[in-house]
């Protein structure tokens, strides 16, 4: 939401507001400034509660390539597609009968790309309504088109006035003064753009200061052949860079080639623009704040950050700069990920998945100046593709490999991203040829990680398409040389996977063993994905055994390990299981999470025939218990959660029963014992938990009489007898 207030354009927005209830395509068009985007949203907040239609707003201006516009209108609705086609189909999917107002802002630029989406989905998905902003119309057949103008002279001057206050709380124009608004406000032409920035500037200068340097840069402006209105919004950037300390105009310049939000680090880093530069950048409006519950990120507008590629061009600084925001991310990449099993840093890992428009700046300068270091990001960020954009992290790993064809440890790496990203594309066949490619290297490679991961993955591709004999034998070699590695994340990892194999193969008890001896192991080293891996397929084992409260345990316990890690793989089939658990007791809940599980088709491929069929059996029992309009009311429900939504629905209402624990233990000795069960020492559960080790002591020594046990092995053996009932 803006932080500011809006200041005029009533009859704009009563105007648009008509529109929108006529027609299902708007496009709002007008000069770059002149307030397209904030009369939208404007507009969409007071349609108030009697409008029954769901608003999704997704901002393309960091889109900078056609075929990224369908997956980042998925992206904005929380579905992570393979591609493009992909896209639009998971898009018409869950639109399908819905009441939505779906705005594309930034539409110029990909503005065919836009034209072809909202013409396809307007004629698929009838309840669709579509507004669009854009210096230019889409041209799409039945469009409405709106030009918005600029502000007339009173509304420029409240609009100023608004801002002034913002920036000089007491300020108090006297007539002289009010003479010198009225002046920068004429010959601003009502942009708000830049009536903004040179309000901006009274913190440190008068209206009567201000009049003559924009009246300076005018006379210049008008010079050009540019239209009179665009002359004016660039003569008040360029004024306001004019004014800039010289170090903040070098900071500015430099800050133009992050694309999108971005930290301190990066402006630090890449910019060389410390704390006290931002805060004076965004204090004359050339940086915007975007403050946040952790941390406090910036952006440039897109023509702000134009203009200062403009001035990092004159000063032939453009491509060093841009090698050292390559460098910068390679650094980074490598910090956070390294080429080991997984991320070591959840934090830096999730700061890594938000700068993913950042990074494709950095990847797109480095196709054409640099691939070598190109390749070497893909390598060191393929878990940040596999979790979020995996069809086009396949196709910039292709890219960059034929780019270079040279033998090494980076093309390995890079190999072993592509083979991962084709697995969740099911392109077997790529991923097959290419971990073949990574396996001859790693024969002459000194990383002794290439081998194991590679066969680690080739053992995925093969049970996934069902060809389990040659699986587990690429499996169990994984686990092998992870073992001799010392590598107990690779080694749990591959060793579950066998206990995945062993589940389709239907033997539920040499599953569970499997599946629990990687679980001690993985939990011991903390890896949230192979224990929610672990727990998913405990949970189904117990299951077709007729263990239920184990059963629910475990799959509660995968979505609460899954869900914070982004998981697209595995947390829908936790979902879809725990829908059916659900259903004799609670049916329109269960159609609820089966509905959010479905929608993983836009978020990773399909599922196997099991996990389908509990979708496919919640949604026709539940439909013959509620009835077909409840039913269709509740998949709908289901159908806008995101997966972690999903699971925190489902863990939300274990938290509201908390039935009695088993041998009335408490819940931290609950917590505990679940911990010792699984193979942890009270020294790694003391670090887990963040107690001291005699406090954990003391809670073993508590459940141990509670539960009548003599040591650790009974207690685990007591509490997997008491299958758990607590749920």
């Amino acid at each position: 939401m803006p932080l500011t207030s809006f200041v005029g354009r009533e009859r704009e927005v009563a105007g648009l507001r008509e529109l929108l209830r006529r027609s299902r395509l708007v496009t709002l068009t007008g000069p770059g400034g002149v307030g397209k985007t904030r009369l939208v949203i404007e507009a969409v907040r007071r349609r108030g509660t009697r409008s029954s239609a769901d608003a999704v707003f997704v901002d393309l201006g960091a889109v900078s390539e056609d075929t990224a516009v369908p997956a980042a209108v998925a992206a904005s609705l929380g579905l992570s597609a393979a591609g493009p086609g992909a896209a639009g189909a998971a898009l018409t999917e869950w639109l399908g009968q819905r009441r939505v107002l779906l705005v594309l802002d930034n539409c110029e630029h990909v503005v065919r790309a836009c034209a072809a989406l909202a013409a396809g989905l307007l004629g698929r998905c009838p309840g669709l309504r579509v507004v669009a902003t854009s210096r230019a119309s889409l041209g799409v057949p039945g469009e409405a088109v709106w030009t918005l103008a600029p502000l007339n002279l009173d509304e420029s001057r409240r609009l100023f006035l608004a801002r002034a206050r913002e920036a000089r709380a007491a300020v108090d124009f006297g007539p002289g003064e009010d003479e010198a608004v009225l002046a920068i406000c004429g010959r601003l032409e009502g942009i708000p753009l830049a009536l903004e920035l040179a309000a901006a500037q009274l913190a440190v200068l008068s209206p009567a200061e201000i009049v003559p340097l924009l009246a300076d840069r005018l006379v210049d402006d008008l010079r050009r052949l540019a239209p009179a209105r665009q002359h004016t919004l660039r003569a008040s950037i360029e004024w306001s860079f004019d004014l800039l300390e010289p170090v903040e105009r070098t900071a500015f310049a430099r800050l133009s080639v992050l694309t999108g939000a971005f930290g301190r680090d990066a402006a630090s880093q890449v910019a060389g623009a410390d704390v006290s530069s931002l805060a004076a950048l965004a204090a004359k409006s050339m940086v915007y704040v975007i403050e946040g519950a952790i941390r406090t990120r910036y952006r440039l507008l897109d023509m702000l950050r134009a203009y200062g590629l403009e001035r990092l061009r004159e000063a032939g600084e453009e491509t060093s700069v841009r090698e050292h925001h390559l460098a910068w991310w390679v650094a980074r990449a490598e910090a956070v990920c390294g080429r080991g099993t997984r991320p070591g840093s959840t934090e830096g890992f999730e700061q890594l998945c938000e700068d993913i428009d950042d990074l494709r700046s950095a990847l797109r300068f480095a196709a054409e100046r640099n691939p070598a270091t190109g390749l070497r990001l893909m390598a060191s960020t393929r878990e940040l593709w596999y979790r979020m954009a995996q069809a086009e992290g396949l196709e910039r790993c292709l890219r960059f490999l034929a780019l270079c064809p040279e033998s090494g440890a980076d093309r390995a790496y890079a190999l072993l991203a592509a083979g991962r990203l084709a697995i969740t594309v099911q392109d077997h066949a790529l991923a097959d040829r290419v971990l073949a490619e990574a396996l001859s290297l790693a024969a002459c490679s000194e990383s002794p990680g290439i081998e194991p991961l590679a066969r680690f993955l080739l053992g995925v591709s093969l049970f996934l398409s069902a060809r389990l004999d040659e699986a587990e034998l690429e499996l169990a070699r994984a686990a092998e040389l992870y073992g001799a590695l010392s590598d107990r994340c690779g080694s749990g990892r591959s060793s579950a996977t066998l206990g995945v194999v062993a589940f389709f193969r239907s033997d539920w008890q040499a599953a569970t063993d499997m599946l629990e001896r990687a679980l001690a192991t993985l939990t011991a080293e903390d890896d949230q994905w192979g224990e929610g891996l672990c727990h998913t397929y405990l949970g189904l084992s117990a299951r077709e055994a007729g263990r239920f409260d184990a059963a629910e345990r475990h799959l509660l316990r995968a979505m609460e390990r899954l869900a914070p890690v982004r998981d697209v793989a595995i947390l829908g089939i936790a979902l879809a299981a725990y829908g059916a658990l659900e259903l004799p007791r609670a049916p329109r809940r269960a159609l609820v999470l089966a509905a959010a599980a479905a929608a993983r088709d836009g978020a990773g491929g399909r599922y196997a025939p099991r996990a389908q069929a509990d979708i496919d059996r919640v949604r026709a029992d539940a439909t013959r218990t509620l009835g077909a309009e409840k039913a269709t009311d509740a998949w709908e429900q289901g159908s806008r959660l995101l997966f972690a939504q999903a699971a925190a629905l489902a863990l939300a209402r274990r938290s509201r029963q908390e039935p009695p624990r088993p041998g009335g233990l408490t819940r931290r000795e609950h917590e505990i014992v679940d911990l010792v069960a699984a193979g942890l020492t009270n020294a790694q559960v003391a670090q887990r938990l963040q107690l001291s080790p005699r406090t954990v002591e003391n809670h073993v020594a508590h459940a141990l009489a509670k539960l009548g046990a003599r040591n650790r092995t009974e207690l685990a053996a007591r509490l997997a007898g008491s299958d758990l009932s607590s749920g």
